[in-house]
């Protein structure tokens, strides 16, 4: 799970919130 590997990845805080970002973009669109 990308949240997962978010808070585990905490010093890449940045680097995994923009993956997961994409993730969830991809997956489900905002807009």
């Amino acid at each position: 799970m990308p949240w997962y590997n978010y808070t585990s990845t905490k010093w890449r805080g940045w680097v995994s919130l923009d993956q997961v970002s994409k993730e969830i973009i991809g997956l489900q669109p905002l807009k």
